[in-house]
């Protein structure tokens, strides 16, 4: 059961504390030397203001503040501190997402300092997605440019009371729907100004012109109301993000080469079918020879993610599994494609023919299709999937399928009865190997 909303009065010694931060100047969004005051704490205690005086009273600011430098000191993960609009570099919002829900069960249950400190942890990476270097793909090769623009905003925000035109005016925090949109537009507000924002800063990275404090102040201002809006709905028990429903995954090539890249894709979606941003996937890649290689991605826009393992020596004719793990809000998902190493077939009919025992037929009789596969050294290659088509003279179509024995054989059958369509019956067999697709044809004809 939630804990009901509560607000109060905060303490002399609370104002006390925004105001006294320590002014020791650190590297990015960050909170100054060890436990200093940067900032992410700046943007904390701006999140404070918006409560005009009347903050959650189970709210432990001085255990948020001292969380804000965790994600990068504690447990840093470069990937889990920007959100760009393509690539790898997405892991932040699942973050924000995570220690949202935690903080949620947390002040539920009662611990409402493990609530204060998931804030904290939170506030980091929401400061870090309102940073349009953290947001835009094209921000990855500007590392000088990006460590000077965050060193000087460091710099004027020292304290709580320093930074007047970058404080938000709000003073009445609104609840939230879904913290992960939430963040998700968040990242896309702050992405829009990164091409300004670069092109004005560049000019002169020795200082913040006219322009460049205009847009940080409006940045600010958003990660300061946003926060504040997080922790009113933490205190109210809502804005928890969708939940998982269900993870569907497949690999390109079931029968796959070795030493070749083996691509992943993966679909995540919520519980009523549609598509889940931001999530964290992780994909457990079988290696070669035992064991498996985390392949950690994050869901696009369409909630989908594409990731390639290394098949490497894998041994010939083994079935390899790769785990699929999404979990969000304590729920997890699963899926488990596989994939098997697999020799290449020799060209033409050498390495892939099929051929029917009676190419004619009447009603009452069964015909049997056969396929043989081979690979480059004539030898049978076992376990491989033929898939029949079968098109009959009047259009219609049907489909069997086998699977190629110890002699590199797949065969099927069927009985040909009065309903059967009279004429040519044309066979299409296909089948893969060593990740190459293969068609061999045959056919027969209905008396």
């Amino acid at each position: 059961m939630l804990r009901p909303a509560s607000r109060s009065i905060r303490t002399l010694a609370l104002s006390l504390l925004l105001v006294a931060g320590v002014a020791t100047p650190a590297y990015g969004w960050a909170n100054g030397g060890g436990n200093g005051y940067g900032t992410h704490d700046w943007i904390v205690g701006q999140a404070i203001k918006v409560f005009d005086g009347s903050p959650p009273s189970w709210f432990d600011l001085n255990a948020a503040l001292a969380a804000t430098d965790d994600p990068d000191q504690d447990f840093y993960a470069s990937n889990e501190h920007v959100f760009y609009e393509q690539g790898y570099g997405r892991g932040a919002v699942d973050r924000i997402a995570k220690y949202y829900h935690e903080a949620l069960v947390a002040h539920a249950g009662g611990d409402d300092r493990k609530a204060s400190i998931r804030f904290g942890w939170l506030a980091h990476y929401y400061g870090d997605i309102l940073q349009p270097f953290h947001t835009n793909h094209a921000a990855l090769d500007r590392k000088a440019s990006h460590k000077a623009y965050e060193l000087l905003v460091d710099k004027a925000t020292g304290t709580s009371t320093m930074a007047p035109s970058w404080m938000t005016g709000d003073r009445s925090p609104r609840a939230l729907d879904d913290v992960r949109t939430t963040a998700i537009a968040a990242a896309a507000y702050s992405r829009k100004f990164y091409a300004e924002l670069y092109r004005e800063f560049h000019a002169d990275e020795s200082r913040l012109n006219g322009r460049v404090s205009e847009i940080t102040g409006s940045l600010l201002k958003r990660a300061s109301s946003d926060l504040a809006a997080v922790l009113y709905s933490i205190d109210r028990g809502v804005g928890d993000a969708a939940t998982v429903g269900s993870v569907s995954a497949s690999v390109k090539y079931t029968y796959a080469a070795q030493n070749a890249k083996q691509p992943v894709y993966v679909t995540v979606k919520d519980a009523g079918g549609g598509p889940l941003e931001g999530v964290r996937v992780d994909i457990d890649f079988p290696k070669p020879t035992g064991g498996t290689t985390l392949l950690r991605r994050y869901t696009d826009a369409n909630g989908t993610v594409t990731a390639w393992g290394d098949v490497g020596a894998s041994p010939f004719g083994v079935k390899r599994d790769v785990k699929v793990t999404v979990t969000t809000n304590d729920v997890t998902r699963t899926a488990t494609p596989w994939f098997m190493a697999t020799r290449k077939l020799a060209s033409g009919t050498a390495g892939f023919k099929t051929w029917v025992k009676d190419s004619t037929v009447k009603v009452g009789q069964t015909v049997k299709i056969i396929s043989r596969t081979r690979d480059t050294s004539g030898r049978p290659v076992a376990k491989l999937k033929v898939t029949w088509t079968w098109t009959f003279n009047d259009g219609s179509v049907k489909k069997t399928v086998g699977t190629t024995n110890s002699k590199g054989k797949a065969r099927t059958t069927m009985l040909i009865t009065s309903g059967t369509p009279k004429g040519t019956v044309k066979i299409t067999a296909r089948t893969q190997s060593a990740r190459v697709h293969r068609t061999s044809y045959t056919s027969f004809r209905r008396y």
